[in-house]
């Protein structure tokens, strides 16, 4: 078995395997394994985007011109960037 396998391959996994068989230990552990790594990827969108929102707030995102930001605006983006990512740091 190709253990390359596409996301759309891993997120339409079933019970009875990938391709018609039962999965066995292998691959139990490389879905195991993908899943973390499709889990650590979305949370590294999620902190990138977090990351750009303060760019944009603080001028500083290139390409983009921002409006002229308050320290409230500034006080008001840090707060949300951090309940995000308390959010989604949460097990």
């Amino acid at each position: 078995m190709n253990h390359f396998w596409t996301i759309k391959m891993v997120c339409n996994y079933s019970p009875a395997g990938a391709f018609g068989i039962l999965a066995g230990r292998d691959d139990a552990i490389n879905l195991l394994l993908s899943s973390i790594a499709m889990e650590e990827l979305g949370l590294s969108h999620i902190l990138n985007a977090e990351g750009e929102k303060i760019q944009y707030i603080l001028g500083t995102l290139p390409g983009v011109s921002s409006p002229i930001s308050t320290i409230s605006d500034v006080l008001l983006i840090n707060s949300s960037v951090r309940d995000t990512i308390r959010e989604v740091t949460k097990k």
